[in-house]
């Protein structure tokens, strides 16, 4: 039994008391913190699926699994055989932070006081201090480590120091029971490949971190998250309207985040006409949000604008080259924004890997591609 559960173990075993205690113990991270308020307050959230596939990729009956149903179930099972090591990717608006404190909250929820099968923490590469907190973790190898937005590292996103931080993730892997880590597909590129082959030994073995991702919401979630939420009640003006708008974009509506905007959309005054209307309020949400995630207040609208603009050039060059496969390289999509550049202070210029990381595109393979098909045919309207 581990130090932790051995001090609840005096609390009634029954009761939520050192669940919440435990929870809020290892739930430093502000982000992480809002999400389990959300989850204590009733707000909506529907699981989301994996699968071992791209999501945007016709395969005939692909394999698919609710989140928490297939870690806590299988994969957090204490003495389980089988993959050790997760990375799960996904593009913006998916959820991968919501997916994971859920996944923390509902593993921790599952069992009496003292009876977890491994310990389970919690940590954003947002933190500077990330290491610093992981090396300080006690009997790593009965510990289960989430580690939420590798594309959020500083260190992972500068090349000189890539390789020093690919070894103390790599080292997480040999130390500690189990592995869960989220990424940006849009991250990897030249000269960082996604994590699957690794150099990590354990036992006798190189360790593999299997890739799974994020699937798109069906029409059953869709339906499920507008029951769920209190403010689309069943034959109201805002339930109308909430169903008007999925309706007109079913697509996009597939994506944990933009069905968040509609409640926006639905408590503004605003009549969404046409599709155009709502993929403008979308999409500028969108960019605003990653760029209120990388730039300070003073610069937001001018970064929104900015990034609107390159991304209907991208769309552009996308068009002209590359009309049959909506796809650009990212030696082409640099040239773009390079040109983009030109001309412009020094301070107001756009960093391509930046906008590479932060825009809505994704990446697969060798080439990027807007995270869905309906966001480069509204930037080329």
């Amino acid at each position: 039994m581990s130090k932790l559960n051995s001090i609840y173990e005096s609390l009634n075993p029954m009761s939520r008391d050192w669940k919440d205690q435990y929870i809020k113990n290892y739930l430093s991270a502000p982000s992480f913190e809002e999400e389990a308020r959300h989850r204590r307050e009733g707000e909506v959230y529907v699981q989301p699926r994996l699968t071992d596939v791209v999501p945007f990729m016709q395969v005939e009956q692909p394999w698919k699994e609710k989140l928490n149903t297939f870690f806590i179930d299988k994969v957090f099972k204490e003495n389980l055989g089988g993959d050790k090591v997760f990375c799960i990717l996904a593009d913006t608006g998916m959820g991968k932070t919501t997916a994971m404190v859920n996944l923390f909250c509902d593993y921790v929820y599952r069992y009496k006081a003292g009876t977890l099968p491994y310990e389970i923490r919690l940590f954003s590469f947002s933190d500077p201090k990330i290491f610093e907190k992981i090396n300080a973790i006690d009997d790593k190898q009965n510990c289960i480590l989430l580690l939420d937005a590798v594309d959020e590292s500083l260190e992972a996103q500068n090349d000189a120091t890539y390789p020093t931080f690919l070894q103390k993730l790599e080292a997480t892997y040999e130390q500690f029971a189990r592995v869960v880590t989220t990424c940006r597909p849009q991250f990897f590129g030249e000269g960082k490949e996604e994590f699957e082959v690794t150099n990590a030994r354990r036992d006798s073995y190189f360790v593999k971190c299997k890739k799974l991702y994020l699937d798109y919401f069906d029409g059953h979630q869709v339906q499920e998250y507008l029951d769920q939420a209190h403010t689309f009640r069943s034959g109201s003006p805002e339930r109308q309207k909430a169903e008007l708008i999925v309706n007109r974009c079913p697509d996009i509506a597939m994506r944990p985040l933009v069905l968040s905007y509609i409640d926006l959309l639905v408590a503004d005054n605003k009549e969404y006409r046409t599709a155009r209307d709502i993929y403008d309020a979308i999409v500028r949400n969108l960019i605003l949000r990653e760029v209120r995630k990388r730039f300070p207040a003073s610069k937001w609208d001018k970064r929104e604008r900015q990034w609107l603009e390159l991304s209907s050039l991208v769309a552009q060059y996308m068009y002209r080259h590359h009309q049959l496969q909506p796809t650009i390289t990212q030696a082409e999509l640099d040239s773009v924004v390079n040109d983009y550049d030109k001309g412009l202070p020094e301070e107001d210029r756009v960093d391509a890997q930046t906008f590479r990381e932060r825009s809505m595109l994704t990446r697969f393979g060798e080439e990027y591609r807007f995270s869905h098909k309906s966001f480069f045919e509204y930037l080329m309207a």
